[in-house]
């Protein structure tokens, strides 16, 4: 009778595990979640950052164009 309790001990196992799947499907999805959250966090960053620099240049390319027209007047 040892095959039986080798397959009783299979279904055991089997049983197990298909009551754990469900577990870590659910933790998969949490961390789907907290990755969708990050990218959130670093496009608000990016946007900070470009909006900062907008400016910047912004004043720097005008200053060019203004040298630019100063010496074609002048010239």
């Amino acid at each position: 009778m040892k095959s039986l309790e080798t397959i009783e001990n299979t279904l055991e196992t089997i049983e197990n595990s298909e009551t754990t799947l469900p577990a870590s499907e659910a933790k998969r999805k949490k961390q789907k979640g907290a990755s969708a959250v990050e990218y959130a966090i670093l496009l608000f960053l990016v946007a900070i950052v470009l909006v900062g620099f907008g400016a910047g240049i912004g004043n720097s390319i005008n200053m060019v164009f203004s040298q630019i027209q100063s010496g074609l007047i002048a010239g």
